[in-house]
C-alpha cells in the first residue's frame, strides 16, 4: 500500500497501547448505505450496515457521529484505527478530521488493469471475492447498481459491466410513468406471463436480470470453466435464486454468495500494510 511518511498503524501506535491495535474498523461507504466491519487483528468478528449521514450530524464531533454508527453491544472507543474505502466524497467528508482514519484508494488494491475512472468498491469487492475463492473469479454484486467485475488468473481486471440494480429499475419506472407504482420483491419467482400490474413489473425486472446474470455467466464460464462464481450485495442472495431456477448450468458447485467481500478486502489490506 502507498505510505505515508507515518504509516497509519505507526500513528496509532504512538498514541495508544501496542494491544489496542488489535481491534480496527473497516467502512466501506456505498451510493446507498454504509458498510462497517470490526476486526480482531485478521479475524472480522462482526458487520453492519448503516444509513448515509445526514447534514444534522455536522452538529455532532467526529467521535459522536462514529459512536452513533456503532451498535451497542460492540465495546470499543472512539480512538480505534477506521479504514475507509469510498465512491461518495459527501459521505467521506464526515470522516476527514478522525485522528486514526486512513483512507484506501484505487491505487492500494493489487489488481492489474485497473482503469483510473473504476469505482474503488467495485475492485475491492472483485480483489476480496478473488482472494476468498481463488483466481480466475466473476463477481456479481446486486447493490444499488447491478455490476459484474472479472478477474483472470493473472489477477488483471478483465472488465465488466454497469446497470441500474433491481429497485433501481423500479423506481425509474414509477418516476418515469404516471401509472406505475414500485413494487416489493419478496416472495415466490413471479410469474413470467402476469395477470396484474405489480407482477407485471417483478416479472419484467426479476425475468431480465435473471436471462442476464445467466448470460454473464455462461459467457465468462466459456472462457475459464473452472472460475469462481460470486454473488454479493443487498439483492445478491435474490439473484443468485433466481437464476438457479432458470439456469441450465448443473454445476454451481463454484457458484456462491459472500455477503462482506469488501470488508474482507479491506481487511486483507491492513494486512499486507502491517507486515
Amino acid at each position: 500500500m502507498t505510505r505515508s511518511p507515518q504509516t497509519f498503524s505507526e500513528k496509532y501506535l504512538s498514541e495508544s497501547s501496542a494491544t489496542a491495535i488489535n481491534d480496527w474498523l473497516a467502512l466501506s461507504i456505498g451510493n446507498s448505505r454504509l458498510h462497517w466491519g470490526w476486526f480482531s487483528g485478521q479475524t472480522l468478528r462482526q458487520s453492519w450496515h448503516t444509513n448515509h449521514l445526514d447534514s444534522a450530524m455536522w452538529e455532532l464531533s467526529v467521535a459522536e457521529r462514529l459512536r452513533s454508527q456503532i451498535p451497542d453491544s460492540l465495546s470499543c472507543g472512539t480512538e480505534i484505527p477506521l479504514l475507509l474505502a469510498s465512491v461518495v466524497p459527501e459521505q467521506t467528508a464526515y470522516w476527514r478530521d478522525y485522528s486514526y482514519l486512513q483512507k484506501l484508494t484505487l491505487g492500494d488494491i493489487p489488481l492489474k488493469n485497473l482503469y483510473p475512472s473504476l469505482g474503488c468498491d467495485r475492485a475491492l469487492a472483485l480483489y476480496g471475492a478473488a482472494e476468498m475463492m481463488g483466481y480466475p473469479c466473476l463477481l456479481i454484486d446486486g447493490g444499488t447498481a447491478l455490476t459484474f467485475s472479472a478477474v483472470n488468473p493473472s489477477r488483471e481486471f478483465v472488465g465488466g459491466a454497469i446497470l441500474p440494480g433491481i429497485r433501481l429499475q423500479a423506481v425509474s419506472l414509477e418516476t418515469g410513468t404516471a401509472g406505475l407504482k414500485t413494487v416489493d420483491f419478496l416472495g415466490k419467482q413471479p410469474e413470467r406471463w402476469a395477470q396484474s400490474t405489480d407482477s407485471a413489473i417483478r416479472s419484467g425486472i426479476l425475468h431480465s436480470l435473471s436471462a442476464g446474470v445467466d448470460s454473464f455467466i455462461a459467457h465468462w464460464r466459456a472462457k475459464y470453466d473452472n472460475s469462481a462464481i460470486v454473488f454479493t450485495g443487498g439483492d445478491g442472495q435474490l439473484l443468485r435464486h433466481l437464476w438457479q431456477l432458470e439456469s441450465k448450468i448443473i454445476d454451481v458447485s463454484a457458484i456462491t454468495y459472500r455477503s462482506d467481500v469488501i470488508l474482507e478486502a479491506i481487511g486483507r489490506l491492513r494486512n499486507m500494510e502491517s507486515t
